[in-house]
């Protein structure tokens, strides 16, 4: 409600409560509202973040040389 008020400038959540938020949550269409995954755990060997490192390192590539990158963000869809 904060949000949609224009209360509060903008907000970055994670996690969300429920979680995963169903798709017509409010939060989805919240103006300067930002949801991430949920990364408050620890991978055990950091595998995640070498696969986010090397995810990145491709993408970076891609782009550089005008290519598709992976995992783009829709915002038309809301994510």
């Amino acid at each position: 409600a904060a949000l949609h008020g224009r209360k509060i400038g903008g907000a970055f959540l994670d996690p969300t409560n429920p979680e995963p938020l169903p798709a017509d949550h409010p939060l989805w269409s919240a103006p300067d509202c930002m949801i991430t995954m949920h990364l408050s755990g620890r991978s055990g060997r950091g595998m995640m973040f070498r696969r986010a490192a090397a995810l990145f390192l491709r993408n970076l590539t891609a782009f550089l040389e005008s290519k598709p990158m992976e995992n783009v963000a829709n915002l038309d869809a809301g994510y």
